[in-house]
């Protein structure tokens, strides 16, 4: 690239108005400082959809999309836009070097993972396949286009990439350590209106653990207990943005666990695999066969042992429903006098976990949280804590054998790791609003069903459709009046930003 000095690249692949106001304030603070923005647009090349919000029904509907109200403001800023399907790439140059492969492979395994939702993709499917060769080819047109535009970059270059694990978003920092670019990663913050941005993806957990225990280094006690209070009041209090407590009785209910109850918080696997070999240091063939061993072993201890399925069980593909549900119904003919809270239990999992004298997880962040709580936590397999928290790691029949089920727990490292959360991130200085060319207090109907066209992270309208009738056939009756009941009563549009 020529005249590459003080260049900051922003890669451009969602259209979600949050994901564009983080673009926005990037762009905007990167020319305020005397920098050149250029906006990367890979859209073209995405095997899913971009879009927050279905584009074809808003043209119907007379209103403008968010890209295209984005791309008006980008030219009215005067910043220059490089347009993926303007890069013509041969199909019989999709050669790449072996370790450039072999992250591409990972991201597409990862990626596929989270459009079939499972966690065994079925590659007899023909679907699948067609799926698998698609993001190839976004991760290959990705990496030949940015490695071209990153060539003779100066060391001034900077380029910014959404976090993630798809094809589009390793590629792009595969492109970047080629040209030794400076990389910077931005995701949504924690916080509404603030976005993370660092120099290293949130999956990374010694990272994350590393930073968390800086960031927090400054601050008092009193500090750090209040940002460890205020994130877990967003999870588990009344008024909780917890996705799962939609179904969740309000009600408090007493509830009779026995003596030394011990709880068993089982975790989503596509979403745990999806995180990659980083995480994949446990020796157990699954988490139920960890979960039957925790079981066993409690229950010889003197311990009253639960499980507690979770919740995003409901939002899976029907065929990962019924793997799950065949380990589930294995546990019940092996513990018949076990309870077993399913996903879709109007328990709380956070009533579940006070009543814990110690709990198991897979990885889950529960984990975290019950550490803060004095809790004592096994995780069964990586977390993104295990390190910074006092937790104990059981990743295998030996470990589990010799570990000691309860301790004095040191609260402070899990209360770092929420601080840190709370005060990473930094602002967002665009209003989600301005490109939304329509009343956000009054949503035209058209509006609602573009939304629902697009949800589910699907790759098309037709498995948006299919990830929404599986989410409710994976509910009983009364969670999903439960959850709409609750939904609507959580969810106002007057405070949407």
């Amino acid at each position: 690239m020529e005249n590459s000095e003080n260049i900051d690249a922003i890669i451009y692949s969602n259209n979600d108005p949050l994901a564009l106001s983080t673009i926005a304030t990037i762009a905007k603070q990167s020319a305020d400082s005397g920098r050149t923005p250029i906006i990367y647009d890979l859209k073209a090349v995405l095997y899913g959809m971009p879009d927050t919000y279905a584009p074809s029904i808003l043209k119907i509907g007379r209103k403008k999309t968010p890209e295209h109200i984005f791309n008006s403001w980008i030219t009215q800023q005067n910043y220059k836009i490089r347009r993926i399907d303007d890069f013509k790439i041969n199909e019989n140059d999709f050669g790449l070097d072996k370790q450039t492969r072999e992250q591409l492979d990972d991201s597409v395994f990862s990626a596929l993972l989270t459009f079939t939702r499972d966690h065994d993709p079925n590659l007899k499917k023909t679907s699948v396949r067609n799926a698998k060769q698609k993001l190839f080819i976004e991760g290959v047109s990705t990496f030949k286009f940015l490695d071209l535009e990153f060539s003779n970059a100066s060391d001034e270059f900077r380029v910014f990439i959404p976090n993630g694990r798809f094809p589009h978003q390793r590629m792009a920092i595969e492109a970047a350590k080629k040209n030794n670019v400076s990389t910077l990663i931005f995701e949504r913050g924690e916080e509404p209106e603030t976005f993370f941005l660092q120099g290293y993806t949130t999956q990374d957990r010694i990272q994350t653990q590393l930073h968390a225990s800086e960031l927090t280094a400054g601050m008092s006690k009193l500090e750090i207990d209040n940002a460890a209070d205020r994130w877990m009041q967003k999870r588990s209090g009344k008024n909780a943005t917890n996705e799962y407590g939609t179904i969740w009785d309000d009600q408090d209910q007493e509830i009779d666990l026995g003596d030394k109850p011990l709880g068993i918080f089982t975790s989503s696997q596509d979403e745990f695999l999806n995180l990659g070999p980083d995480y994949q240091h446990h020796h157990w063939a699954d988490q139920f066969e960890a979960i039957e061993m925790v079981i066993n072993l409690a229950y010889k201890r003197g311990y009253t042992p639960f499980v507690r399925i979770h919740p995003n069980l409901t939002n899976k593909s029907h065929s990962f429903y019924k793997k799950e549900m065949n380990g589930i119904n294995r546990l019940r003919a092996s513990f018949p006098d076990m309870p077993i809270f399913m996903h879709d239990s109007k328990m709380s999992t956070y009533r579940l976990l006070a009543k814990c004298t110690c709990c198991f997880v897979w990885d889950s962040t529960v984990g975290l949280e019950a550490s803060s709580m004095g809790i004592p936590v096994h995780t069964l397999a990586m977390s993104r804590y295990g390190e910074i928290a006092d937790i104990r790691q059981a990743f295998s029949l030996e470990n589990l054998s010799k570990s000691e089920f309860e301790w004095k727990v040191d609260t402070a490292g899990a209360k770092r790791y929420m601080a840190y959360l709370m005060c990473r991130d930094l602002e967002i200085k665009f209003d989600t609003r301005i490109w939304k060319d329509w009343d956000t207090n009054s949503e035209p109907i058209s509006i609602r069903i573009s939304r629902v066209l697009c949800s589910g992270g699907a790759h098309s309208f037709t498995q948006s459709f299919i990830s929404i009738f599986d989410s409710y056939r994976h509910r009983s009756s009364s969670a999903k009046i439960n959850a709409l009941r609750k939904s609507t009563t959580l969810r106002n549009p007057k405070t949407e930003k």
